[in-house]
């Protein structure tokens, strides 16, 4: 149970820091909007201010998490012990801690990612294509293993890397079948 509290607790955190972004978002797009006159496609923006919030609480969750060290940054001498480069060989020797060890960082990459393949195709039409959706959610997941280990604040996994790509080819799967489904051919 105190694990339960404990993502709850990280995830409470996470939306906190995620709509303190999403109102200056909202603001200084709503102001730009403003600027340049015109009636805004309502729907297109709530798509965007829903995958700002969702990025804001991904960072969040994966990169501050409340542990970043911020002098670690400027530092020049951080250590590759917290870098794991070799594929599924940290996330199977979790198993040795039991089953919710395993599969936390499986699920929880696939689950964090997912959100990421179905909004980029709203948000950004040209960039809904499977392969962008993908090499996107790696670039992405990448830049995240970096921030973690320039700020020292998780163990960068390639891994993860592989199981939010995963997370994201998922959701742009889920996105497209609900879209047929949707139009009847499905």
């Amino acid at each position: 149970m105190r694990f339960v509290w404990k993502i709850l607790g990280m995830v409470g955190r996470a939306m906190g820091f995620a709509a303190l972004l999403g109102a200056g978002y909202a603001l200084v797009r709503g102001g730009l909007l403003r600027a340049r006159g015109g009636r805004p496609d309502w729907k297109r923006e709530g798509i965007l201010l829903l995958l700002v919030l969702y990025l804001a609480a991904l960072l969040h969750i994966t990169v501050i998490r409340g542990g970043a060290h911020w002098g670690q940054l400027l530092s020049l001498e951080r250590g590759w012990e917290t870098v794991q480069l070799v594929p599924i060989w940290y996330t199977v020797k979790e198993l040795e801690r039991g089953i919710l060890a395993f599969l936390y960082p499986v699920l929880g990459n696939i689950g964090w990612f997912l959100p990421y393949g179905m909004l980029v195709p709203l948000a950004a039409p040209r960039w809904g294509t499977l392969p962008k959706v993908a090499l996107t959610g790696a670039g992405l997941s990448l830049g995240i293993e970096v921030m973690q280990w320039m700020l020292g604040s998780g163990i960068s996994d390639i891994d993860d890397v592989i199981f939010n790509v995963a997370g994201a080819v998922l959701g742009y799967w889920l996105l497209r079948v609900g879209e047929r489904r949707r139009e009847g051919r499905g």
